[in-house]
């Protein structure tokens, strides 16, 4: 950083300002004042009718402080902006002004209730994100409730959902052998938890048979769609499954699950493996198209991916998205020369993702880094079970704690913060029962109680690091985005400690030194 920039980082408009006057007083009273040979003015007098357009020049040139602290942030770091911070002792890392630098060599966790402050948190980090990737690099964000596809402009991402898709996907763009055809149906079709379930393996072994079938006896140059699969698979009766299987001596003995000879079996496998089919591939997905995940993770474009949870179509598309992200991942992890970030936002809703621990904790290695949102551990619990859900979160290098319900999730909360030892006299006594003397013992502690994770207003946590953590109220996104990011015009000169500063109770804005909320109970307790 040029020896200007850390002059403006480092010396405040009111310091300069102060320092600018003490300099000329002394300069009055205590050094010599020559005049020009020419100019009837002294030096001094000069330096004092200046002082007005030194002071404008100053404030004109100088960005506001919490753009002078994201220019600090190193390649690997996006920084988190805080207008308070309670808490600093038990961080051993640097801090900005401001600004709290967050390592993005690995992953991040985001853990809050409700209307904590999770999205506005993602916002911020996915903005800084975004302007450190080129475009050769993914970005894929899950949306579960919209609110990624209504902050980004139109030009800046592609949807991918059974609804309103800016793409049509295409599952046969995303093969290029009959082992992918294998893979996707283990993708789309997972084995049951106990392996017992025959319908589900013998829809799982038709899917990939149907696949490849489809694309050999395509007419040469062409690529079958969505809707030719579900086209075919609707009016292909189990008898001419069967002879079309038949036709290819490795696809055999697939037929056993559709025997003729056995009606009733082959009916009911068929009944089965339509309704998986159709459950899956509706509305969009079940049109003609040539969009592939495989593509876009070759060539994003400079384009934002994010998949979309159909509200409307629901539990059934679930599938289909786990697949989407899976196969991303895939890719991602398979390119060590490409980074690639996913953003999974309400994680827990998502069915259980085959290759997340993979992300979590192998893809900083290969380049590859997850920004996962979480509204409790309990639901991450449900999911993966508590050994999965402790793998992943241990995996996590740098959680943000926003307010907390559930005691899970405080377990967890309080761990990541950690303990510390406090020393305490302990009383001796003697054989009378009398005190002797005193010990000193230490005593091992939470640094955080369990009822304070609930009282946090929104946006106020706690920002966990590998160096430590430090408690502090995040920025609301529309005051400071303009700020951090080349997203909006940056307002040169105006202080960032005046804008949007919010009380630590309540989350409303602070005038002077009172809450503005009349109905919070502590706002006369809110100083700057």
């Amino acid at each position: 950083m040029s020896l200007k920039k850390h002059f403006q980082y480092y010396v405040r408009p009111a310091w300069f300002v102060l320092g600018w006057i003490l300099f000329l007083l002394i300069w009055l009273f205590y050094l010599p004042t020559p005049v020009f040979p020419i100019i009837s003015l002294s030096i001094w007098e000069l330096a004092f009718l200046a002082s007005p357009f030194l002071f404008y020049w100053y404030w004109k040139e100088r960005p506001p402080q919490l753009t002078l602290s994201s220019q600090r942030l190193d390649d690997s770091e996006v920084g988190l902006p805080v207008n308070h911070i309670n808490e600093t002792d038990h961080l051993d890392g640097r801090l900005l002004r401001r600004m709290i630098p967050i390592d993005l060599t690995g992953s991040i966790g985001i853990l809050g209730a409700t209307r904590s402050g999770k999205t506005n948190a993602t916002k911020l980090l996915v903005d800084q994100i975004r302007e450190k990737t080129d475009e050769q690099t993914p970005v894929i964000i899950y949306d579960h409730k919209t609110d990624f596809q209504d902050h980004l402009a139109e030009d800046e991402h592609i949807v991918l959902s059974g609804q309103e898709a800016d793409v049509q996907w295409n599952i046969f763009e995303e093969v290029e052998s009959d082992q992918d055809c294998e893979e996707l149906a283990r993708e789309l079709f997972p084995t049951t938890s106990d392996g017992t379930d025959f319908f589900n393996d013998a829809s799982r072994q038709l899917f990939a048979a149907v696949l490849q079938v489809m694309r050999r006896e395509a007419p040469s140059g062409t690529t079958p769609t969505n809707e030719d699969l579900v086209t075919w698979i609707e009016s292909t009766t189990v008898e001419e499954l069967a002879e079309t299987l038949s036709k290819h001596p490795d696809l055999q003995g697939i037929t056993d699950y559709i025997d003729p000879d056995a009606s009733e079996q082959a009916q009911g496998v068929m009944a089965s493996f339509r309704k998986e089919l159709r459950n899956m591939f509706q509305g969009d997905l079940c049109e003609s198209g040539s969009w592939s995940i495989r593509q876009y993770m070759d060539d994003p474009q400079g384009q934002v991916l994010i998949i979309d949870y159909p509200q409307r179509l629901g539990e059934s598309t679930k599938p289909l998205i786990r697949f989407t992200i899976d196969w991303a991942i895939r890719f991602a992890l398979d390119d060590g020369d490409q980074s690639a970030y996913f953003v999974l936002d309400e994680f827990a809703r998502l069915p259980p993702l085959r290759r997340i621990g993979d992300l979590v904790n192998v893809g900083a290695g290969q380049d590859t880094r997850a920004l996962i949102t979480l509204q409790s551990v309990a639901q991450l619990y449900d999911q993966y079970g508590q050994d999965g859900g402790n793998a992943l979160l241990s995996g996590l290098l740098s959680t943000i704690i926003l307010r907390l319900n559930d005691s899970s999730s405080i377990a967890f909360a309080r761990s990541r913060v950690g303990t510390y030892w406090e020393e305490q006299d302990t009383p001796e006594y003697n054989a009378d029962g009398e005190i002797s003397g005193t010990s000193i013992e230490y005593v091992e502690k939470h640094a955080m109680a369990k009822g304070e994770f609930g009282d946090f207003a929104p946006g106020w946590g706690i920002i966990v690091r590998n160096d430590g953590w430090v408690d502090a109220q995040i920025d609301l996104y529309d005051d400071v985005a303009e700020y951090i990011t080349d997203t909006g015009p940056t307002t040169a000169g105006e202080e960032v400690d005046s804008i949007g500063e919010r009380c630590p109770y309540c989350g409303e804005i602070v005038t002077g030194t009172e809450c503005t909320n009349s109905d919070c109970t502590s706002r006369e307790m809110v100083v700057k």
